[in-house]
Order: C-alpha cells, then sequence, then structure tokens
C-alpha cells in the first residue's frame, strides 16, 4: 500500500509451521470463549469479536451523525489511525495486560514462549538479507493476534473514564470513542471535547508506546447542511 519504494509500507508476514498454526488455532478458540464468557472486551470495539462485526460500529457512528450531524449542533469526529499497529505492540505491556485481565498464567506462559526467539528475514527477488531478531509486536498473520491486539488496546476505554473523558450519549449509552479493530473514533459535540480527546489520546498512545499515524488521521465534522 502506498509508495513501493517506501520501507514502511512493507509488512512483515509470519510464516508459521503447521502443527503451530494448528496450536494457534486451539488458543484462538480458547481465547475467544475466555473473553466472550467475562465479557472484557468493550462494547466499543467492533472488530476482532466473536459475533461483532465493524459494521455494529459503523451503525453506531450513523446514528450519532443522525442525532447530532442534523440538528442544530454538529458531532466531531476524530479518525485516528495507529501507526503499525500489530508490529508496534511491546510484548511486556502485553504479558501485563493479559495477566491483569485474568488470564490464567499457564495460558500467558505459553503465549510468552511463543514469542521468544522470534526471526525475520527480508527478500528482494532472489536476494534475502541477514536474520534479524523482532522484539516487538504480535505476528502479522497468525489467526491469534487479532484477540492479542484486542486485549493489549482494550484498556483504552477505561484510561478515558478513569480520567472523566467528554462524551456522547446515544439512548442509554455514553461514549466517548468507537474502536473498528485498529483504527479508533473519537467522538464529540464541542470542538473543544474532542481536543480533550485528542490530548487523552496521546498521553494513553505514549504509555502504551504506539504512535498515531498523522497521515491518514483526520478529523471530520458533521453538521447539517443549510
Amino acid at each position: 500500500r502506498g509508495n513501493p519504494k517506501a520501507h514502511e509500507n512493507y509488512r512483515l508476514i509470519a510464516l508459521v509451521p503447521a502443527l503451530s498454526k494448528v496450536l494457534e488455532k486451539i488458543l484462538d478458540t480458547r481465547l475467544s470463549n475466555w473473553l466472550n464468557t467475562n465479557n472484557l472486551i468493550h462494547e466499543e470495539q467492533g472488530g476482532f469479536r466473536t459475533g461483532y462485526g465493524t459494521t455494529d460500529s459503523v451503525f453506531i457512528l450513523k446514528a450519532l451523525i443522525d442525532k447530532y450531524g442534523k440538528g442544530k449542533t454538529c458531532l466531531y469526529v476524530g479518525f485516528l489511525d495507529l501507526h503499525k499497529a500489530f508490529d508496534s505492540v511491546d510484548r511486556e505491556l502485553l504479558n501485563d495486560v493479559m495477566l491483569n485481565i485474568g488470564l490464567p498464567h499457564s495460558f500467558v506462559r505459553l503465549i510468552v514462549s511463543m514469542y521468544t526467539c522470534v526471526s525475520g528475514i527480508i527478500q528482494v527477488g532472489n536476494r534475502f538479507s541477514k536474520l534479524f531478531d523482532i522484539k516487538r509486536g504480535v505476528k502479522q498473520g497468525s489467526t491469534l493476534s487479532p484477540k492479542l491486539f484486542n486485549i493489549f488496546i482494550n484498556d483504552v476505554v477505561n484510561f478515558l473514564e478513569n480520567r472523566w473523558a467528554p462524551k456522547v450519549s446515544l439512548g442509554t449509552q455514553k461514549l466517548s470513542l468507537l474502536l473498528f479493530a485498529d483504527d479508533i473514533a473519537l467522538v464529540a459535540n464541542k470542538p473543544q471535547d474532542l481536543q480533550t480527546l485528542l490530548n487523552l489520546i496521546e498521553e494513553y498512545l505514549h504509555i502504551k508506546k504506539l504512535r498515531l499515524n498523522t497521515e491518514k488521521s483526520e478529523v471530520v465534522i458533521f453538521k447539517k447542511r443549510k
């Protein structure tokens, strides 16, 4: 995607042995069941969830636009793209999050072992680079990675709530953001509220050692046409 000569537009793809793929599938199923049974992933997340989809988040966003963007008020939405989200996950932070939400220690140790001594190689035509260590991120192409990323970023909702972040209401629900897998949509009905949310998200991403892709992030104002 983008300029083929720019290295930042490329992603490493994990080539996993067949037996490891079977193990990942088993772990993914168990992790999904555990997350669903304990209702651990916040409703704001529409991606990578059993029985949900990003279309659910789109539906909520459309309802907010209908409510705030077609009356006397406006809806301010900050569409944020994370820079190489999967590749940037700090594994030590991920391990802490998994333990903090109550995942069994044996399960966490197994995940840790799967990410021990991970290495990569770059191929350009018939030429290969030297082997190098990959010390950050979850594996691109792994069935387990989307769930791990969901767990990693799930506490953004609590982070905002603990700092009294401004919210908009939709029926009985009040929210500050919607998550579309690894993309974020901040929602506010005042420009100053959106700025507050942007400041808080910047603080959160710094803690998580993640970065925004400013080129793919933007603010959109929805309002009634005159």
